[in-house]
């Protein structure tokens, strides 16, 4: 069963073609990953997706009714979620602060009971630690993992993630991706850009390739990435680890 599905997108911009009838879905506990190189249209879908961008054709389904007007305030209210490849964060704020900001359409309204979501996020990515501090003081990694509790403490239905695990590396990376894969247990659906095929290969249910606006390939994540599609793309996405849980 679909909960959050793009349907026939087309979208260009000044007559290049970004998307060409793309339709994708995730379900319930599933998280997509979304593969190709760069300019394939990546970046175009999720905005889609998370109602950032109306498209010129198709349409973006949640729980199967047709949410594409709505706009990502909209779908923010309706439980729709989403990071960024660069983290959008409120650099004069503490820690807190931003992630507090995540509940903004939950229906929690005691500021008591937000801030017991918030300390309770905090510690589930492991950064309580950094509650009081100002966001512009904080390293890379750490923006990353603010960002995220700030898309999770809404406790979202859909999550869109986009290159969660840019600039982290090794044990970063890996308590990330360990994260998502317990996000994608309780039932959230999920889509996610990656360029680390090895975190796709740990997390991902299913996998997209994109290439000039197209879907080039999808289904199973081993059966994808071991295909002709991600082959063709393979320079601009990172193998080693893909090539280490393979083996």
């Amino acid at each position: 069963m679909s909960l959050l599905a793009a349907v026939g997108l087309s979208q260009s911009f000044g007559g290049v073609t970004a998307l060409e009838d793309v339709s994708v879905e995730a379900g319930p506990g599933e998280l997509v990953g979304i593969l190709g190189p760069n300019g394939s249209g990546k970046t175009t879908l999720v905005d889609a997706l998370t109602g950032m961008l109306r498209p010129e054709r198709g349409r973006i389904e949640l729980g199967g009714v047709d949410v594409t007007a709505r706009g990502a305030a909209g779908l923010a209210r309706l439980g729709v979620a989403r990071t960024f490849q660069t983290t959008r964060l409120m650099e004069p704020l503490t820690v807190g602060d931003n992630v507090l900001l995540g509940l903004h359409c939950a229906a929690v309204r005691r500021r008591r009971s937000r801030l017991q979501l918030v300390d309770a996020m905090l510690d589930a990515l492991g950064i309580a630690d950094l509650d009081g501090r100002v966001v512009r003081e904080l390293s890379h990694g750490q923006r990353r993992r603010v960002e995220l509790a700030r898309a999770l403490v809404g406790s979202p239905r859909a999550l869109v993630l986009d290159e969660p695990t840019a600039g982290l590396f090794g044990p970063d990376a890996q308590a990330v991706a360990q994260l998502l894969a317990g996000v994608a247990e309780s039932g959230v659906a999920m889509f996610m850009i990656e360029h680390d095929l090895g975190v796709v290969a740990e997390v991902c249910t299913r996998v997209v390739v994109l290439d000039r606006g197209l879907v080039v390939d999808q289904g199973p994540t081993r059966a994808v990435l071991a295909g002709d599609a991600v082959a063709a793309i393979s320079g601009e996405l990172g193998r080693d680890r893909f090539e280490a849980v393979s083996a």
